[in-house]
């Protein structure tokens, strides 16, 4: 979660862990060679998404997205934009006058509409999820505007490979009842990562979304007219 930002690692399958957190990670970095950009993606972990999808697989009608407009869309707009605004204000801080810019998260399964079918989604819970990606979106956007960062959306980054595709770039899930979920079940594998940073680095090459870092002796004007 965001929250994890300032905290110490913690340790997994592929490594110990240690007592830095990422913001110190930023913070060495920088002091030791120069950075000209810091991409950051978070913010799913604070609204749940894991569970979302878990609920959403063991075909609980009643809890798959069936209370977002009263639970989960005012979690994402409210605590999850500000928490995210909170990291980046922390990171611009500490980047060292580099460009600091948010990455969106890819839709992940067919949009309703779609032929292809996840068979644990019908078409009302299709048009749940597709409204959370969007909310989700709009409230990266604004956090990383709220901080002064750019923000770069790549929610078509894996259009027509999303989960339940014939030619999925997604790790699929699985079993969510007897076997250990994997935590890479639900992720991008490693050409949808491909994918993803492809996304990225075409709207970074168009300029879309980047919010260039102002002058270190950059006043901000006090009256401005927009005629």
């Amino acid at each position: 979660t965001t929250y994890n930002f300032f905290l110490p690692q913690k340790p997994n399958d592929n490594q110990a862990g240690d007592a830095y957190s990422q913001l110190a990670r930023l913070k060495y970095l920088v002091a030791n060679s120069p950075i000209s950009t810091v991409y950051a993606t978070f913010g799913g972990n604070d609204i749940g998404f894991a569970d979302i999808i878990k609920d959403c697989y063991l075909n609980i009608r009643t809890s798959c997205l069936g209370r977002m407009g009263s639970v989960e869309i005012p979690k994402i707009q409210k605590d999850m934009r500000n928490a995210v605004a909170t990291v980046l204000a922390a990171a611009k801080k500490e980047s060292g006058g580099a460009n600091v810019v948010l990455v969106g998260y890819p839709d992940i399964v067919p949009a309703p509409g779609r032929p292809e079918d996840c068979g644990w989604l019908d078409t009302t819970e299709k048009r749940r999820v597709a409204d959370l990606e969007y909310e989700l979106d709009t409230a990266l956007s604004r956090a990383a505007e709220a901080a002064g960062v750019a923000y770069v959306s790549i929610r078509s980054a894996l259009k027509g490979h999303e989960l339940c595709t014939r030619n999925s770039w997604m790790v699929p899930i699985v079993s969510f009842h007897n076997s250990p979920l994997s935590p890479q079940q639900g992720h991008p594998n490693a050409r949808g990562q491909e994918a993803l940073a492809d996304a990225v680095s075409l709207k970074m090459e168009s300029g879309a979304g980047v919010v260039p870092s102002p002058p270190a002796d950059c006043q901000p004007a006090g009256n401005v007219a927009a005629i």
